[in-house]
């Protein structure tokens, strides 16, 4: 997914997905949508999530992640 840069949604609720996020989905820099909730995700949230400038709308909930939120979360992107 992260080879796709020009990607501006992803929505991958309920449909089971497992493990960590990739580390370098912050490089999906045109990305406004992200939406994986209801899945069996874990790990900690990567800190490249930081990156996503234009994010308007994140949806993690319902999943198993662990630790804390990174730094600067939320506080870069203009439309969150």
């Amino acid at each position: 997914v992260t080879s796709c840069r020009n990607l501006t949604r992803i929505r991958l609720e309920s449909i089971g997905l497992t493990g960590p996020l990739p580390g370098d989905l912050g490089t999906l820099s045109r990305l406004d949508d992200l939406w994986l909730a209801n899945n069996s995700l874990s790990g900690e949230l990567p800190r490249s999530l930081v990156q996503l400038r234009r994010l308007r709308a994140l949806d993690l909930s319902n999943n198993s992640f662990s630790g804390p939120l990174p730094d600067g979360l939320g506080s870069k992107m203009s439309s969150l």
